[in-house]
């Protein structure tokens, strides 16, 4: 099972599928995308688009056609800590809110930052609902929900701020 649990997203795509508003944009590559397209494509998820790997400087393109970002990972222990949370800061730092399935330290971060909201782990039927309970939020909400969350991460995890505390260790 592959370590990001897109598997996860299309169960919750179905569960999902009758709700027109709600769409999923998966964008990248790697050894599932094959499988995993095949299987949207068998269980007919008109709601589920893949595409292409993008370049990191055009993913704000991307993101300018989201409303939301998906940080989700299959369920193990390992992931609750230690995690590199890479996209979680991409999608903050283009202000965009965040439906999480990640425990421990990444729950804690979109927690802090107010910016997203919480799924259990490896659960199709709560990342339905987190989903949409952040599709039910009006708009402007989910503007504040992303202000919060790109001001966050600015003042918690900017290259500034983390040379600072770099230097502060090892001195």
């Amino acid at each position: 099972s592959p370590a990001n649990g897109l598997d996860v997203v299309l169960d919750a795509a179905e569960i999902l599928q009758a709700n027109e508003r709600i769409r999923f944009l998966l964008v990248g590559d790697g050894p599932a995308k094959r499988e995993l397209v095949e299987k949207a494509r068998a269980r007919e998820l008109s709601n589920v688009e893949f595409r292409d790997p993008v370049p990191k400087a055009r993913m704000a393109e991307v993101f300018a056609e989201a409303d939301a970002g998906l940080m989700v990972l299959r369920n193990t222990p390992l992931f609750s800590f230690g995690v590199s949370p890479n996209k979680l800061f991409d999608y903050f730092g283009a202000g965009l809110p965040v439906v999480c399935n990640v425990p421990g330290e990444v729950a804690g971060m979109v927690e802090a930052a107010r910016g997203g909201v919480q799924a259990e782990p490896g659960s199709p039927a709560s990342l339905a609902d987190a989903i949409e309970r952040l599709a039910a939020v009006p708009p402007e909400v989910r503007t504040e929900m992303g202000r919060s969350a790109r001001a966050w991460v600015v003042r918690e995890h900017s290259r500034a701020v983390l040379a600072v505390r770099l230097d502060r260790t090892l001195r």
